[in-house]
């Protein structure tokens, strides 16, 4: 079973991008800020972090950075607000990172985490051939604008969930 850690200091995102990654069948971990992410990418075995960009303590990229430079070699996607170019930039200096623009919905980070964590994930990625990357006119590493939240069978509750905590109703 891939371990996930979950990086956003949005207490409400947090949960909801967790639930739904246990819902598909992953271990997962979480964090509120950048300090936190890389105590637990220390202590844990981890396959891939799930990373926004705006952390209280730390950009996500200088996580990325610090991972990197203490050779984390796991899968990376951030989680951006707006597309930046100077980010995309820094992204691409410590290696191989996703980048999915905010807002996006649960099909497409179900799509782009199962794609990169799939056997042979890695090679359909570079070879193109990855779902989760976008091409034409967009950047290749920015890999979604969501659809937003759509209700799904397949994903059973998590999206009445997500609702209530869009709408500031607690589970």
């Amino acid at each position: 079973m891939s371990t996930i850690l979950v990086v956003e200091d949005e207490p409400q995102l947090r949960l909801l991008y967790a639930e739904f990654l246990r819902l598909l069948g992953y271990r997962v971990c979480s964090a509120r800020n950048g300090r936190e992410a890389l105590a637990l990418a220390e202590q844990e075995s981890l396959q891939m972090i799930v990373l926004d960009v705006d952390l209280p303590d730390m950009s996500g990229v200088d996580v990325l950075g610090r991972l990197r430079r203490g050779n984390f070699a796991g899968k990376v996607l951030l989680l951006a607000g707006a597309r930046d170019e100077a980010m995309l930039g820094r992204v691409h200096e410590w290696g191989e990172a996703d980048v999915m623009g905010k807002p996006f919905g649960l099909e497409d980070l179900a799509r782009v985490v199962c794609n990169r964590l799939a056997p042979g994930g890695e090679e359909r990625h570079r070879a193109g051939g990855s779902k989760g990357v976008m091409h034409g006119e967009r950047d290749e590493r920015f890999v979604g604008e969501g659809q937003g939240m759509k209700r799904r069978a397949a994903f059973g509750g998590v999206f009445a969930l997500a609702e209530d905590l869009i709408h500031g109703r607690m589970p």
